[in-house]
């Protein structure tokens, strides 16, 4: 089953990548038109330049440092064996992605009207504003499979990490009433309770044994002893 999670995540994840590499390509270009364009305004429309570029610029951040790490940490360069971190990782950085690509997009959206106004004083062109409406439209998309990733995460945590899990080591067994006997880091056999000793020939079948010498079970004097006093 873990085989099946992992092909799983690998194929949302190539599905992701493909999206994210496009989604960088039009927000750079995006990113590039509304640099030379100069808002008249004074600070405020200084602030508001810097805010809509920030959100393409941060956009393409979070991309490109998603699609460049999460390999590394999937196939277990960062973490070593201890998958179930590695997953768990993966798993927050996708949610707070998504919630990151949703304000970008959002930001975007809600100055549409400004990308439109710019087309049509011919300070954009047509390709200019379907870029830009390109932009924020798979932001929104880009939220939905970091959202995806995430949920995919979350479900199958336990199918992905399985193989991970702790294995004790051969022949080695867990102490414990009735089991036979365990091995030190010596190497040295250590005893069990309760003893487990064979009853001597004629002994009754008693498992405590008789000692030698003609003790009875309990070490002390027999029967015989016992009438002759």
């Amino acid at each position: 089953m873990e085989i099946l999670a992992k092909a799983v995540v690998w194929s949302l994840w190539g599905l992701h990548a493909a999206i994210s590499i496009v989604y960088i390509a039009i927000a750079i270009v995006t990113a590039e038109n509304i640099d030379r364009v100069n808002f008249l305004g004074g600070v405020s429309a200084d602030l508001f330049k810097s805010g809509l570029m920030a959100s393409v610029v941060m956009g393409i951040i979070v991309v490109i440092i998603f699609i460049a790490m999460s390999p590394v940490v999937m196939l277990g360069r960062v973490f070593g064996k201890a998958m179930s971190m590695a997953y768990g990782v993966m798993l927050g950085i996708s949610f707070q992605a998504s919630l990151f690509m949703l304000l970008a997009g959002l930001v975007l959206h809600a100055s549409e009207d400004l990308a439109g106004n710019l087309q049509s004083s011919n300070i954009w062109s047509k390709s200019d504003y379907d870029t830009y409406v390109a932009t924020f439209s798979f932001s929104y998309i880009l939220t939905g499979t970091f959202m995806i990733l995430c949920f995919t995460l979350f479900f199958m945590r336990n199918k992905l990490s399985r193989d991970q899990d702790y294995k004790p080591n051969a022949g080695s067994t867990k102490p414990g009433v009735g089991s036979a006997s365990t091995t030190d880091p010596a190497g040295q056999q250590e005893p069990t309770w309760p003893p487990t000793n064979p009853a001597p020939a004629g002994g009754g079948g008693n498992s405590w044994a008789a000692t030698a010498g003609g003790g009875g079970a309990w070490g002390g004097a027999s029967k015989r002893d016992i009438d002759e006093v």
